[in-house]
Parts: structure tokens; C-alpha cells; sequence
């Protein structure tokens, strides 16, 4: 297993590359060893179509953290949950252990 630690840009307020968008929000995708773990969502389906540009499957997500309780942080964690179907842990601010969902 590598401890390589890969942290790539889902979603923020400009795009550099062609064929990504950009808005007002953040999201990032971390790779550590066989870890995944997406950080924020974002407020749109931006997330899904970035991370399909950059060949990011995010069904391969074992954790989602959200850093804080803004729109443009969250807004799309339930729908990602649903079309994953399938539980995993959810770490948010208000909790000090994970749930599972």
C-alpha cells in the first residue's frame, strides 16, 4: 500500500483547465493509500461532471467530510448519497464520531 497522499479540486470558484466548471463553493477529492475521502460537495452537480473530466470515480469514496454548514459547502451531500446506494461514514462539525448513512 503507498502512503501517497493525492489531493485534487473538485469544485471552487475558478476552472484553469478546459472542460471544467467552476462556482462558488469548494470540494475536494483525497487519495491516501487505498483511502477516499471527499471533502465538501459543493452546491451543484458541477462535483459529478468535474470528477468525471478528471477520471475521478466517486463511488470509490469511503468517507465524505463536511467542513462546515454553508450551502456551498454541502448542498449536493444528500444527493451524492442517494445515487452512491450504498452506506458510508459522513464526518461533520457538529459530531465528534462519524455516523454511518
Amino acid at each position: 500500500m503507498s502512503n501517497d497522499l493525492c489531493i485534487t479540486t473538485l469544485v471552487e470558484d475558478t476552472a484553469l483547465s478546459d472542460g471544467l466548471l467552476a462556482e462558488h463553493g469548494l470540494s475536494f477529492w483525497i487519495e491516501y493509500g487505498d483511502k477516499r475521502i471527499l471533502l465538501d460537495t459543493g452546491q451543484s452537480d458541477i462535483l459529478v461532471k468535474n470528477a468525471k473530466a478528471l477520471g475521478i470515480d466517486l463511488a470509490e469514496a469511503n468517507a465524505i467530510v463536511i467542513s462546515h454548514g454553508h450551502y456551498d459547502i454541502q448542498a449536493v451531500c444528500l444527493l451524492f448519497l442517494i445515487l452512491l446506494q450504498r452506506r458510508l461514514f459522513i464526518y461533520t462539525p457538529q459530531q465528534s464520531n462519524p455516523s454511518s448513512v
